[in-house]
């Protein structure tokens, strides 16, 4: 069972079709800020393996789920 992340959008920043975000993600001891692009509803996550040091690689796959959720309903 994944654990869910609590989400909160620091910054945004529109640059014609491109939404730059940059959104605080929190869970139990674990906190993170996260650079998110989207570009015409394609959600792109820069240097995801360093964004989300200190997960492992179900934490991250769950962490990017439950953020591209969060940024498709912003």
């Amino acid at each position: 069972m994944t654990k869910n992340f609590e989400f909160k959008t620091l910054y945004l920043n529109e640059d014609g079709a491109t939404k730059h975000y940059t959104v605080k993600c929190t869970r139990e001891n674990f906190e993170k800020i996260v650079d998110v692009r989207n570009i015409l509803g394609n959600i792109h996550i820069p240097n995801l393996t360093q964004q989300f040091e200190g997960l492992n690689s179900v934490g991250r796959i769950g962490l990017g789920n439950q953020l591209k959720d969060y940024i498709e309903k912003q």
